[in-house]
């Protein structure tokens, strides 16, 4: 397929269908550890995939069609209270497309960063560790403050965690060294977060319907942290310091290598 817009009318239709897939399988897409809490989800990986190899219009649609992915999954099949706040389209599909958006814009600025001469590799490194950091420290920061817990205890552990991400990107760059394909693994962990902060930022602050905790069959109207109390900032914060750390990681792994897989094949066989 020489042209370029078939391939990416092709792909686009590809990546729904995945993205389709993974959410409606169960434990595929949307994955419940604890029932009660909100679901994991993995499927953040082909839309950052879909959004690195198509233009923006394909890239906002990818992650327009996970956000409605996630809507139906919460009306369907919700795993617990907390999956019924994605019943509504301000936690479940707004936040998505306003991920997108920026998660663009982080991908182009990385993709530019990175072609800056003699710096741009150690600028990437730089910019990527600081984000990842500062994400894990206010994580950190957030729990002491909401729930009592000891700062000097959770500031190594969040620390360790943030080493962890960060030196498995080293490791990616150090074994690729095309300048061109740097970016790759920074925009998973960076657009991976970036998703994670957004959504969790709604989840948090805006008021949803969710099941009465006494009278079954009735909702009341609340945001997630006053509805749960102290778990809810558990919720939040726990989130931030620990799924959205398993899905950047689980991102930049998986993902990479088939993000540069299909770039060298646009590349090659494309014109």
């Amino acid at each position: 397929m020489k042209d370029k817009r078939i391939f990416e009318m092709v792909l686009f239709s590809s990546f729904t269908a995945i993205i389709l897939i993974m959410a409606l399988v169960p434990f595929l897409g949307y994955i419940t550890f604890i029932p009660g809490f909100a679901s994991l989800t993995i499927i953040h990986i082909p839309v950052i995939i879909g959004m690195m190899v198509l233009s923006f219009k394909y890239a906002m649609g990818l992650f327009t069609v996970f956000g409605l992915s996630s809507l139906l999954i919460a009306w369907i099949r919700p795993g617990g209270p907390v999956d019924y706040a994605f019943q509504n389209p301000l936690i479940s599909v707004v936040p998505r497309i306003l991920a997108g958006l920026l998660a663009y814009l982080v991908f182009l600025g990385l993709k530019k960063l990175i072609t800056v001469p003699k710096y741009g590799k150690s600028l990437t490194f730089f910019t990527v560790s600081l984000i990842a950091i500062l994400f894990m420290y206010f994580a950190g920061r957030g729990l002491s403050i909401q729930l009592g817990w000891n700062m000097d205890i959770i500031a190594p552990i969040m620390l360790v965690l943030a080493s962890i991400l960060v030196g498995l990107y080293y490791y990616l760059i150090e074994k690729n060294q095309a300048s061109d394909t740097l970016f790759v693994p920074a925009t998973f962990i960076t657009t991976s977060l970036v998703h994670s902060l957004v959504v969790l930022v709604f989840l948090a602050t805006v008021t949803v319907a969710l099941p009465h905790p006494e009278i079954e069959g009735q909702m009341i109207w609340s945001t997630v942290p006053d509805y749960f109390g102290i778990a809810g900032s558990v919720i939040i914060y726990g989130s931030l310091g620990t799924s959205s750390l398993i899905e950047a990681l689980l991102a930049v792994v998986i993902g990479s290598p088939i993000a540069l897989a299909i770039r060298n094949y646009m590349k090659r066989d494309l014109v």
